[in-house]
C-alpha cells in the first residue's frame, strides 16, 4: 500500500488497467460494460476514488471508510462516475481529510454524495474487527450496504 499511496499517478495506473482487464472478459463473460462500478474498502477505497479521478468510464465507485485525500484535486474535474463515500465520524484516519475531499468534489462534475456515520470508527463494515480505532459496527454496515446498493441501482438506472 505505501508505494501506491505515495505515487498516486502509479495507483491511478495500476487501476485504470485492472479495469481494462475487465472489459476484456467482455467479449467471453457476461459483463455488461454499460453498468459497471468500483467498489473499496479502506485502501480499496481509495483505490476506487482514484479511478474516478482518472476519468474512467464506470457508472458508479463506492468507498467504504477509505482514504479521501489525492495527490491532485484537480483530477476531480476528469470524474464521469457518480461517486459514494462513506466514513465513520470517528475514523481518526480518513476523516481529517474530510473537508478538502468535499472541497474537490464540489469542483467535479460528478453527482456525488459523502456520508458520515455517527459513532462509527475505521473498518466498520469488517465482521471481526475490534481493536483501537479499527471496529466492525453492525448498524454501520447495515446502513452503509443499504446505501450503496441504492446508490448502484440509480446509477445503473440512470436516474438521480
Amino acid at each position: 500500500m505505501k508505494p501506491l499511496y505515495g505515487d498516486r499517478a502509479l495507483m491511478r495506473k495500476r487501476v485504470d488497467e485492472a479495469l481494462a482487464q475487465l472489459r476484456a472478459q467482455a467479449a467471453s463473460a457476461p459483463i455488461d460494460t454499460a453498468k459497471l462500478a468500483a467498489i473499496g474498502f479502506c485502501f480499496g477505497g481509495s483505490a476506487v476514488l482514484d479511478l474516478a479521478r482518472s476519468g474512467a468510464d464506470v457508472a458508479a465507485v463506492v468507498s467504504f471508510h477509505g482514504g479521501l485525500d489525492t495527490d491532485n484535486p484537480a483530477l476531480a474535474k476528469n470524474i464521469k462516475a457518480r461517486v459514494l463515500a462513506m466514513n465513520g465520524a470517528d475514523d481518526k484516519g480518513t476523516m481529517p481529510d474530510a473537508d478538502k475531499f468535499m472541497d474537490e468534489m464540489r469542483l467535479s462534475p460528478a453527482d456525488w454524495q459523502f456520508v458520515v456515520i455517527g459513532h462509527a470508527v475505521h473498518c466498520f463494515t469488517e465482521v471481526g474487527e475490534n481493536s483501537p480505532g479499527c471496529r466492525y459496527d453492525e448498524r454501520a454496515a447495515t446502513r452503509s450496504y443499504r446505501l450503496m446498493h441504492d446508490w448502484l441501482r440509480a446509477a445503473f438506472a440512470g436516474t438521480p
